[in-house]
């Protein structure tokens, strides 16, 4: 049987949205192979670490209910981080100018 350390150490896939509503913090990570392990945090670090606190908590109550664990079918040495920003923006800030862009580069 493997075991949680297994587990922690494979390259799931993290998917990180920022989206400001209310008071909660804005960013919210979950892992894509395991639904329903989700975490917040008031910065996108901030949620990936308390995303991990969550994966193992997660992880050890299938372990304890004999559940199987799905594992990431990309198996790289690396963790895709995939970011998304979902926002409104107030009809009256628009304009007809056209949009500045930007462009995230990789780290």
């Amino acid at each position: 049987m493997k075991k949680l350390n297994y587990y922690m150490t494979l390259p799931y896939t993290i998917d990180v949205v920022y989206e400001k509503s209310g008071k909660a913090p804005p960013y919210v990570a979950r892992i894509l192979e395991l639904p329903g392990c989700i975490a917040q945090g008031r910065s996108h670090n901030e949620a990936v670490r308390e995303l991990r606190d969550a994966q193992a908590l997660f992880i050890e109550a299938m372990l304890e209910s004999h559940v199987p664990i799905p594992e990431p079918a990309y198996t790289s040495e690396a963790t895709v981080t995939k970011v998304t920003c979902a926002f409104s923006i107030p009809e009256s800030h628009l304009t007809t100018s056209p949009p500045a862009t930007s462009r995230l580069v990789p780290a």
